[in-house]
Order: C-alpha cells, then sequence, then structure tokens
C-alpha cells in the first residue's frame, strides 16, 4: 500500500513540478507577444 501511494505522490509531483514548469516558460512567452503584438500596432500607426 504505501509503495503504491509513493507512486501516486510521484507522478502528482511530476505533473505539479510540469505544470510550473510550463507556467514559468510560457508566462514570459506571453508577455514577450503582447509587446511585440503592442509595438507591432505602434510602429503600423506611426508609419501610416
Amino acid at each position: 500500500m504505501q509503495e503504491g501511494s509513493k507512486e501516486k505522490l510521484d507522478w502528482k509531483d511530476y505533473l505539479a513540478i510540469v505544470i510550473a514548469l510550463l507556467e514559468t516558460i510560457y508566462l514570459p512567452i506571453i508577455i514577450l507577444i503582447f509587446i511585440l503584438f503592442f509595438a507591432a500596432i505602434v510602429f503600423t500607426l506611426l508609419v501610416h
């Protein structure tokens, strides 16, 4: 019983680590996309 619960805990831990990594990786990418999108709009307005 204990070994099984340990495996489940490890699986949940791995899932939590993956989610945390994805959040850590994607948050700056999302911010970067917003900055680039905003910069593109500003650049387009300045050009026209």
